[in-house]
């Protein structure tokens, strides 16, 4: 799913997210939504101009209605850990905790 928000005549916020179906070894998987149906925030972002002015919580909701017609039992998002703007979006205004740790590394 991909939906922009348009604020004056300018893409002022998108999102991308997408359905990923349950595989077939998946009731073997420890984490408990790995079975069912979900939904992944790729990506969402937020020109500077328009930050603070709702456009990516309508975006986020519009992603978790979505993700509720097509039977999804959850949704998670990624974003960086050190974000004063996105930590707190994430977890206090949208309600989403965190499960897990993703760690990277380069192989330059």
């Amino acid at each position: 799913m991909h939906l922009v928000a348009v604020a004056n005549g300018t893409v002022a916020a998108f999102v991308y997210a997408r359905v990923t179906e349950p595989d077939e070894h998946a009731n073997r998987q420890m984490l408990a939504e790995y079975p069912y149906r979900r939904v992944h925030v790729e990506a969402l972002g937020t020109a500077d101009a328009f930050q603070r002015r709702g456009l990516a919580t309508q975006l986020v909701e519009a992603v978790e209605a979505w993700a509720r017609e097509r039977g999804a039992r959850a949704i998670s998002a990624e974003t960086y850990l050190d974000s004063p703007v996105s930590i707190p979006f994430w977890e206090r205004r949208m309600g989403y905790r965190r499960r897990s740790v993703k760690l990277t590394k380069r192989l330059d």
